[in-house]
């Protein structure tokens, strides 16, 4: 089983303006597992939502309190709004899904469905 997306396309950025947070997904046996960028920006601005099989990801990283007092020689940093949007596989444990930062990186995780499995059923006599 994998992610569902177009290998053609651009994974889910949001078509608004804004950043786009670099995003790595995994998987193992029981798991997918999302992890994405986003240095310096608080949890707190963080906003994880599931709807329709659908996660999305939103945020912000704002200017700092004396972002406009200063003039910018060279800029890389990203600052705004972002989002991401990201189609689950169908039967995921949407009930089960946990989200942590550590070292500016979100790590979602969301498990599989269980196996289906042969289970034998006795034949009583009648």
């Amino acid at each position: 089983m994998s992610l569902l997306w177009d290998p053609w396309g651009d994974f889910g950025r949001s078509r608004e303006r804004g950043f786009y947070p670099r995003l790595d997904i995994q998987e193992n046996e029981n798991q997918f597992i999302l992890h994405l960028e986003i240095p310096g920006i608080n949890e707190k601005d963080v906003k994880l939502s599931l709807r329709g099989g659908v996660l999305d990801i939103a945020g912000e990283k704002p200017l700092s309190a004396n972002e406009d007092k200063l003039k910018y020689l060279h800029r890389e940093r990203e600052l705004g709004k972002f989002a991401r949007r990201i189609q689950l596989p169908a039967g995921v444990d949407v009930k089960h899904i946990s989200a942590s930062t550590t070292n500016g990186v979100l790590k979602i995780v969301v498990q599989k469905p269980e196996k289906e499995r042969n289970i034998e059923v006795p034949i009583a006599r009648l």
